[in-house]
């Protein structure tokens, strides 16, 4: 009898574990074109960017580069819980001698791709912002915005996107990504875990 009961457990227990299992979900984002990201900096303070394919973050000398993105989550379905999102630029080139720490942080205003200058540039919050180490050249760089996504999809509203920039940076040292307009795999991606909300209920037999 108690190895019966054993028995029904470790069903009923494998059971659940396949619909928790079955109900995680994950999706990528990465737009071509259609994507909205740019480059400014403080040297030409009234140009947006320069090669549309390539963005840079960090310091050049006395020029500060900064990097705009927004991703749009529209697509991510409704009654969902976010458990985890990573963004991933890939590193093209750097250079200069290493200082200071990347810093992503959340944009409160909106901003236009084609319009966009460090003399418009939208301002932001560093209360949740993400620190991290450099780069690799020719490897994609990891940053979790986990906080920021979940905060977009509960308030839609207040989605504009994320600067990348630099922050305890002396002299030079920066790095270039692949922005969306670059034609190949190495676009921007945003890759999110989510769970379904969905109640489990056992009918008595």
């Amino acid at each position: 009898m108690k190895n019966n009961f054993i028995g029904v457990l470790l069903v009923f227990f494998s059971i659940i574990c396949f619909a928790v299992i079955a109900l995680a979900e994950t999706i990528v984002l990465q737009p071509g074109s259609s994507g909205k990201d740019a480059h400014i900096c403080d040297c030409k303070p009234n140009v947006t960017g320069g090669e549309k394919h390539l963005a840079y973050q960090g310091e050049w000398r006395n020029c500060y580069s900064r990097f705009l993105i927004k991703w749009d989550i529209d697509s991510l379905p409704e009654n969902i819980t976010i458990t985890k999102a990573v963004m991933e630029l890939r590193c093209c080139e750097m250079g200069g001698n290493k200082s200071g720490q990347m810093a992503f942080s959340r944009l409160s205003e909106d901003w236009s791709e084609d319009n966009v200058t460090h003399a418009t540039c939208p301002k932001h919050t560093d209360e949740d912002s993400v620190i991290t180490d450099w780069p690799t050249v020719d490897r994609w760089h990891a940053v979790d915005i986990t906080k920021f996504v979940q905060l977009w999809y509960a308030e839609r509203d207040s989605n504009y996107g994320v600067i990348c920039h630099s922050i305890n940076t002396t002299g030079t040292y920066w790095v270039g990504y692949f922005t969306s307009d670059y034609r190949g795999v190495y676009r921007p991606k945003l890759t999110i875990n989510y769970s379904i909300n969905t109640d489990v209920k056992l009918k008595k037999s």
